[in-house]
């Protein structure tokens, strides 16, 4: 599901080729002391050192780990490439065991110590978790990242500068201006308003308007109508939704939760663990 474009990103998936690539020559350009990485519609970055360069990939995976806490949670896919090949209908798996001494408990400890540049251990402890999967012999590091709570938003340092991150739709966006800081706090601490801490066992209270948890069983999607039903265990009639914009990412998101435990709210957003997923209104 990774390989193809079954799972593609969006409010709480995103996917990386590297976190500080483990082989520079591959961007090396001539004799010269330069680096240049691809981006879309053909722009080009240009980098004087192998630092700089592992710099940037690192520094973008930090900033959507960031917009995840600051957010709704979401998973980071370290060794995926996001754009599907039109002849194989596969993205790239770069893989993050490309070196012949590759370790996995290495690579984690090392990805630890980069997070910890940016995030305090109590966040690294509380909020991610790393993982890896193997899609035949290439393996992808998966960095599951819950929503902050009870605590401040994670601020990442750029350049000397503190900056705010968030996830709006499939982009990690920075909160620049002061109104948006001021409108980002008053949702940000109005979502922790609506969350306890699940510490003695007791099930969690919902915001006003949500219901559940329930197990989501089957997703049924009418793309000319632009409809989709979920169904759910616990209930006789399915919850019926239009959607709102990107449908066919919404199949391949919700379809990928079947079997998941999901909350749904009275507009017709559902979230499932650490996820969260808006493309869809209430009928």
């Amino acid at each position: 599901m990774i390989e193809t474009d079954d799972v593609d990103e969006g409010l709480n998936i995103e996917l990386k080729s590297h976190f500080s690539h483990p082989n520079p020559n591959n961007f090396r350009v001539g004799k010269e002391q330069r680096w240049v990485v691809s981006k879309r519609n053909d722009q080009k970055i240009e980098f004087k050192s192998e630092r700089s360069l592992q710099d940037y990939f690192r520094l973008a995976c930090l900033k959507t780990i960031a917009a995840f806490m600051n957010s709704h949670g979401g998973k980071l896919f370290i060794g995926v490439g996001d754009k599907v090949d039109e002849k194989t209908g596969k993205r790239p798996i770069f893989e993050v065991n490309a070196a012949n001494d590759f370790s996995r408990d290495k690579y984690k400890l090392k990805l630890q110590d980069d997070l910890k540049n940016s995030f305090s251990e109590t966040y690294i402890s509380k909020y991610l978790t790393i993982d890896f999967v193997s899609i035949g012999k290439p393996c992808v590091c998966v960095i599951d990242v819950k929503p902050i709570s009870n605590d401040h938003p994670a601020i990442i340092k750029v350049d000397g500068k503190e900056i705010l991150y968030r996830r709006i739709d499939n982009r990690t966006e920075p909160i620049k201006s002061t109104l948006e800081i001021v409108l980002f706090g008053r949702d940000f601490w109005a979502r922790l308003d609506n969350m306890t801490e699940d510490v003695s066992g007791q099930e969690k209270t919902l915001p006003s308007g949500w219901f559940g948890p329930f197990t989501l069983q089957s997703v049924d999607l009418d793309p000319e109508n632009k409809v989709v039903s979920l169904y759910v265990q616990e209930l006789t009639r399915p919850v019926v939704c239009k959607f709102a914009n990107k449908y066919f990412s919404l199949s391949s998101a919700s379809k990928a939760l079947i079997g998941q435990n999901i909350i749904l709210s009275s507009t017709g957003r559902f979230t499932v663990q650490s996820g969260y997923f808006s493309d869809i209104q209430k009928w």
